[in-house]
């Protein structure tokens, strides 16, 4: 990194990436610790969990209408940082599950949209120097992993410490948008059309349903990992600190040179290479007995969510025309993400209720695969997938 790739507005940027990323880092590793420490089975759990990607399916699109007719973006994300805050602060006072859901269901309808919108502000305050976005999200990347590393330390044994701890650092990152470049709500002329163009482009839709397979076996991950390592495998707070400390390092190679990886590769070997590294890395947390091995696999992080996410932000933006390119990407997240999200925490609380969290590793690898072999044989057969970004895709 350098100054020609940051200057004051990545500046400016960072302290509310690291804040946000700090708070993911909590919620994604600890939330679900937190619930089973209070009792709530691995179905309940499941479902609990699949409450956040459908409340975002319906919120996204009601925040992204009010953040375009906003007269300032970041005023709007100040109130989602600080109605998530409140509702994490609630979810604190009662172990009811019926208040549980309820109140998780509120906090994720603002939650879920802090990412996008502090995005949209980003993405808008770079463009207007021609700065890249890399740098920025490396700073949130390290941040992630700092607290990962560090959390285990006041959290051993009280899981419950962990949802306190997100408010706080859901406020701080409310303060941090003072710092972000001021950008308006842009009213523009509706076009003919709209997400149901995304239907025209085939090769899309078929990489998007292959990244959707993927994502249910993220899900089981994200939903299962931190009480399997805790639980099952005998793993300290401590050490599955770490093991997220492990995965988020991984992360700032490629975040450097991601582009460059599209651009040489194209889609279908990239989607076929990070859904057979998460089968693998499935596969051996479905059969180790070893927390010592369940936190060596984290080593291949990098090569699975964000691998997948970028090629495919990279895809999109690249097949979509530009009058629909934001209805493309709108389409990717409700689908593959979140649509995926949903089934998945439904699937692992029923696989890891019946049959235990290692069956469910073992079948999100199943899944995996299958969607390895489905890209390397749609690509085969469709050989323009095969194609660098360099040549025009379908």
């Amino acid at each position: 990194m350098t100054r020609s790739v940051i200057r004051k507005t990545s500046l400016r940027l960072m302290p509310f990436y690291m804040t946000q990323y700090m708070v993911l880092s909590m919620y994604q590793s600890y939330f679900p610790v937190y619930l089973s420490s209070i009792g709530i089975g691995d179905e309940l759990r499941g479902v609990l969990m699949a409450l956040a990607p459908l409340v975002a399916m319906l919120g996204q699109p009601v925040w992204g209408n009010a953040g375009d007719r906003a007269g300032s973006k970041n005023r709007l994300l100040q109130l989602l940082c600080l109605a998530a805050a409140v509702l994490m602060l609630l979810m604190a006072v009662w172990t009811n599950v019926l208040y549980l859901a309820l109140m998780f269901g509120a906090f994720a309808f603002f939650y879920m949209s802090i990412q996008p919108m502090g995005d949209a502000i980003a993405m808008e305050s770079l463009k207007r120097e021609g700065l890249p976005f890399g740098p920025v999200r490396a700073s949130a990347t390290v941040a992630f992993a700092v607290l990962s590393a560090v959390s285990g330390l006041f959290l051993t044994g009280h899981a419950e410490r962990s949802v306190y701890a997100s408010a706080v650092l859901l406020l701080a990152a409310g303060i941090c948008v003072f710092l972000m470049p001021t950008v308006p709500g842009h009213r523009k002329e509706k076009s003919r059309g709209g997400m149901q163009e995304i239907f025209r482009y085939r090769h899309l839709l078929w990489m998007m349903g292959f990244s959707a397979l993927m994502m249910v076996g993220m899900t089981f991950f994200y939903n299962g990992y931190s009480v399997y390592f805790t639980e099952d495998l005998g793993g300290s707070e401590t050490a599955l600190g770490i093991c997220y400390f492990i995965s988020a390092m991984t992360e700032l190679p490629f975040l450097f040179g991601s582009r460059k990886l599209y651009e040489k590769f194209g889609i279908g070997p990239l989607l076929a290479f990070s859904a057979g590294i998460m089968g693998l890395r499935w596969l051996i947390l479905g059969l180790t007995e070893s927390w010592a091995a369940a936190m060596v696999s984290q080593l291949m992080h990098c090569g699975c969510f964000l691998f997948m996410s970028f090629a495919m932000i990279h895809f999109v933006d690249k097949v979509i025309p530009p009058e629909y390119k934001a209805a493309g990407q709108m389409f990717y997240t409700l689908f593959t993400l979140s649509a995926a999200k949903i089934i998945g925490s439904l699937v692992s609380g029923l696989i890891s209720g019946a049959w235990g969290l290692d069956t469910m590793f073992l079948v999100g690898a199943g899944i995996s695969f299958a969607a390895m072999l489905g890209v390397i044989l749609y690509s085969l057969r469709h050989r323009e997938v095969l194609q660098p970004v360099a040549k025009k895709e379908e």
